[in-house]
């Protein structure tokens, strides 16, 4: 071989190295950069998710930090030896400090854990906003919460109601790109998703740049300034973005936007936060207590009443000589099945702590009404199902003026809206809501108001 080819070949030999070093190395850069990506889909996938359904090393800074509080908790029992007192304060790392929030926007209604004053603690609830002070004087356990403080300086937000800790919820992956997080109170233990940052408002420079509403609790008409040292913005750090709730007429769920700068002038963005006394915590407990008595009451009639059915079908088994897996004989149609029967349906109602401006606005169309007309076949349907509707004599919106003659009205209106919206036609909604042929409606309505209701839940 030519000396002249020699060179030529180590040359190219050398390029030749120095390519598939290159491309070796580009295999490696893409390699990784695919895992990260992965890995970064899953941890979105992971978040979005509730805590139930962890994918464990998707959330690991979430999966550190109930770690830390589960450890918290193990050697706060180990160390108070039956000190309740020590025991929360050890398990918390600090006193417990219970506040009531407020809208800044809507003050004078305060922020509380479900809808209405009167909805069941133990599901999962959303905060809320639009309990008026003035209908609900005493703050109930819905309406206090406890400020955790966690490492550095964030903070978990825990209600009394339910003992569970406040999280941010991201829409579902079929939302609209700008639907809202919303709050629940759902965790037994702080994470990623139920850290929060109390951030002060800061006093605005000049009198004119303060928004003014009239004063809440002053009976007079004098204008307020609308700040105050005890006014806060809550930052979720999940989220990105600060919680927020605005103006209105009815009870509105707080909610948040990921990634959204805030306004420091904005009210929207802007929470009072007041310190509950002890008086207040006292009321608080033992309205609390009256609940969970309740609770564990129909709890025990439960029980005994499945205990009873379940005596009542062995001695049936026993009479009829069954042997395991045997069944009993099958037996014959029910008035359910082949005759007519009438069927009442009561339903307590208020206005209270509400902002409702009229019977249209009442919850019982849009949730029990609603879901019980599409739970029936109105086609085949030959029974009578009449609803008695009971409130407190003088409520503000139901036994008022035309309020009797306008819930009537509603409440035909809404069942013919309720079939045709099902699918029925004129036959099936002429004769469910109003009757034929002389014939009685299959749905009917009845008002009935209670005095003497003082004390009443």
């Amino acid at each position: 071989m030519a000396p002249s080819e020699a060179a030529l070949n180590r040359v190219l030999y050398v390029l030749l190295v120095v390519v598939g070093y290159l491309f070796v190395g580009e295999i490696r850069r893409a390699y990784e950069r695919r895992q990260q990506a992965l890995w970064d889909d899953r941890y979105i996938d992971a978040v979005r998710s509730s805590p139930e359904e962890w994918k464990l090393g998707w959330r690991l800074e979430d999966l550190e930090s109930r770690l830390h509080s589960q450890r918290r908790v193990a050697d706060a029992l180990v160390e108070a030896d039956g000190d309740v007192q020590h025991l929360v304060s050890a398990v918390s790392g600090h006193e417990e400090e219970y506040h009531t929030l407020e809208c800044v926007s809507r003050l004078g209604k305060r922020v509380h854990v479900g809808p209405d004053e009167f909805r069941d603690m133990a599901d999962r609830c959303h905060l809320f906003s639009g309990l008026d002070v003035k209908d609900a004087p005493a703050v109930g356990p819905h309406e206090l919460f406890e400020i955790v403080p966690l490492d550095d300086d964030a903070i978990g937000l825990r209600a009394l109601s339910n003992g569970k800790f406040a999280r941010v919820r991201a829409p579902g992956d079929d939302a609209a790109w700008d639907a809202p997080w919303t709050v629940e109170f759902a965790s037994p233990l702080p994470g990623l998703a139920e850290r929060f940052q109390l951030r002060n408002v800061p006093k605005p420079a000049a009198q004119d740049d303060v928004v003014k509403q009239d004063d809440p609790w002053s009976a007079t008409t004098t204008e307020t300034k609308v700040w105050a040292p005890s006014f806060r913005m809550l930052y979720s750090e999940l989220m990105r973005g600060f919680i927020q709730c605005n103006g209105g007429g009815v009870s509105e769920p707080v909610r948040g936007f990921s990634g959204e700068a805030a306004d420091e002038s904005r009210v929207e963005f802007q929470f009072n936060l007041t310190r509950a006394d002890a008086a207040t915590m006292a009321k608080a407990r033992e309205l609390l207590k009256a609940s969970k008595h309740a609770e564990a009451l129909r709890a025990k009639a439960d029980a005994s009443r499945r205990a009873r059915l379940l005596a009542a079908s062995a001695e049936r088994g026993e009479k009829f000589s069954l042997t395991p897996g045997e069944r009993l004989p099958r037996r014959g149609p029910s008035a359910l099945d082949s005759g007519s029967l009438k069927v009442a349906i009561v339903v307590p109602m208020t206005s209270r702590g509400t902002d409702m401006d009229g019977v249209e606005q009442s919850p019982l169309w849009f949730n029990l009404f609603a879901s019980f007309v599409e739970s029936v076949d109105w086609r085949k349907n030959r029974h009578t199902f009449h609803f008695y509707l009971g409130f407190d004599k003088g409520d503000d919106l139901y036994d008022t003026g035309d309020a009797w003659s306008e819930m009537r009205r509603a409440f035909r209106a809404h069942a013919k809206k309720a079939l045709r919206w099902l699918g029925y036609g004129n036959f099936t909604v002429a004769r469910v809501a109003d009757g034929i042929d002389g014939s009685k409606p299959a749905v009917d309505l009845t008002l009935v108001h209670f005095s003497d209701t003082a004390g009443a839940p």
